[in-house]
C-alpha cells in the first residue's frame, strides 16, 4: 500500500512517510481501519496465531475484548471472533476502546517489522508501530 492508500491523519501521515524515508524497503499492509475492519483484524490475528490470547498480548487497554474470547470458547472462525468483537467494541464507551479505535477511527498504521508485539520507533507512538499482516 501507498502512503496515500492508507487513509491517515495528518500527524500518522507525517509520521509515515518520515518512516519510510528512513527506511526506504518498508511496506505498509493496512491504514485506518472502522470498527468492522478492526475486529476483523483482530479475529484473523487470533485464528492465524492460533492464540485465543493474541488480543491480551498485543492490546493494552483490550480486557473486555479479550474477555469475550474467553467467554466464547465455540467461536473458532475468523466471522464467529469479529462478530462478537465488533458487537463488543460497538457497545463499549470510546474511553474503553483499544487507543487505535478511539475518536472513531484508528489514526495509525501497520507495517510488517515484527511480530505483533508493542515496539517503540523513534518519533511514533507504540500504537501506531504495531505490526499486523491482514490480507483485504
Amino acid at each position: 500500500m501507498t502512503i496515500e492508500e492508507l487513509d491517515l491523519t495528518a500527524v500518522a501521515e507525517s509520521a509515515a512517510r518520515q518512516l519510510h524515508q528512513k527506511y526506504p524497503q518498508l511496506e505498509f499492509t493496512s491504514g485506518r481501519r472502522n470498527v468492522p475492519q478492526q475486529a476483523h483484524a483482530m479475529a484473523y490475528n487470533i485464528v492465524k496465531t492460533a492464540n485465543r490470547q493474541w488480543i491480551a498480548g498485543t492490546y493494552k487497554a483490550a480486557a473486555k475484548l479479550q474477555q469475550w474470547v474467553d467467554a466464547h470458547p465455540n467461536a473458532k472462525t475468523i466471522d464467529d471472533i469479529a462478530v462478537g468483537l465488533q458487537a463488543t467494541m460497538e457497545a463499549l464507551p470510546e474511553v474503553e476502546l483499544p487507543k487505535d479505535q478511539q475518536a472513531p477511527y484508528r489514526k495509525g498504521f501497520r507495517h510488517p517489522a515484527g511480530n505483533g508485539k508493542r515496539r517503540s520507533h523513534q518519533g511514533l507512538h507504540q500504537d501506531t508501530a504495531r505490526a499486523v499482516d491482514v490480507p483485504r
